[in-house]
């Protein structure tokens, strides 16, 4: 008697979970790491866009945007002006971290706008920083009158200082920074 059975062996059975298994394995986290690349991504062109907002401003004005206005977030020079905004509208609005801060001092939110630091206002600030960001930048070369920065995928705000690198790993320390001009 000969039955032509064609059904699955467990063993084939068990091979195919493990292939699936390995596949999930694989895709999930490089679909994390996907979307990490694409916030970094975004972060970049909205700091790209404030950096032509802010050289617009200084076009129409002769100097850099300032903190002096009454609906700026806070009344030190540390987040984009709301000048910006009003009464001519270089930017339709302020644009808000991606990645919120794990280090927010007390008072602001861990979501709040890009960071925004002028010579004119912070001449010491950005002055260390340029000199920071120039060490690890090697052929950089200018002296920076403002810059702006938001957090990277490590959420930690290092001001700046360290300049977010993805070749050390999507979630490498550093800040995803724009210097200008």
């Amino acid at each position: 008697m000969n039955k032509n059975h064609s059904a699955f062996t467990l063993i084939e059975l068990l091979i195919v979970v493990a292939i699936i298994g390995i596949l999930a394995a694989i895709a999930v986290p490089n679909f994390v790491n996907a979307q990490i690349r694409a916030k970094v991504a975004r972060v970049e062109a909205e700091l790209k866009t404030c950096a032509t907002a802010i050289e617009l401003y200084r076009m129409d004005h002769g100097y850099y945007p300032t903190h002096n206005n009454a609906k700026d977030i806070h009344p030190a020079p540390h987040f984009l002006p709301f000048s910006l905004t009003t009464p001519v509208a270089y930017l339709s609005s302020l644009f808000d971290e991606i990645f919120p801060a794990r280090n927010a001092p007390e008072g602001i939110p861990a979501k709040h706008e890009f960071h925004y630091f002028n010579r004119r206002q912070s001449p010491d600030l950005v002055a260390s920083r340029e000199e920071s960001y120039f060490q690890q930048s090697p052929g950089a070369g200018g002296r920076y009158e403002w810059f702006s920065f938001s957090h990277g995928p490590d959420t930690w705000g290092d001001g700046g200082l360290i300049p977010y690198a993805a070749s050390n790993g999507l979630t490498s320390s550093g800040d995803i920074a724009r210097f200008g001009p």
